[in-house]
């Protein structure tokens, strides 16, 4: 049997970009999820500062100041709590990554060794084609779904 490296790194490249595209729609979907959750903490914040903040500006001397603090206490919620969302997501969304490039990783080694060329030189370029195939199928699908922040 002739093993070809060229041969092994267009089908791991094909591999990559597809466990990336597919990486990318579920976290496509964590951070859509993440955006909502951040959307309606935001919503709560501005409904609370105007709804019970405004109870108070009816009040003269007091009502501009408790408004005012009411106001900074929701922003200081707000931004914890988008800081919380934000690290959650991004958690979930490298541990997604990783487990992706090491599927990716275990198809190739499966081949390699139906191939009885495990640890050849296509076994190894294939794997570093797949890896860097992945990462560009994973961003040609988010450019095509989202504008990241």
């Amino acid at each position: 049997m002739r093993i070809v490296v060229g041969d092994w790194d267009n089908r791991a490249r094909h591999v990559g970009e597809v466990f990336g595209a597919m990486n990318a729609i579920g976290s496509d979907i964590t951070l859509d999820d993440r955006d909502t959750k951040i959307g309606t903490m935001n919503d709560a914040a501005r409904y609370g500062y105007h709804g019970f903040g405004g109870l108070f500006t009816q009040f003269p001397i007091i009502g501009d100041p408790a408004q005012r603090l009411i106001d900074a206490a929701t922003y200081e919620w707000s931004k914890d709590v988008a800081a919380e969302h934000e690290a959650m997501a991004l958690k979930k969304e490298s541990k997604d990554a990783a487990a992706g490039v090491g599927a990716t990783n275990s198809l190739i080694d499966s081949f390699a060794t139906g191939q009885g060329a495990n640890g050849s030189v296509a076994h190894e370029h294939a794997k570093g084609e797949a890896k860097q195939s992945y990462i560009t199928g994973r961003e040609d699908a988010y450019s095509a779904l989202r504008t990241r922040k």
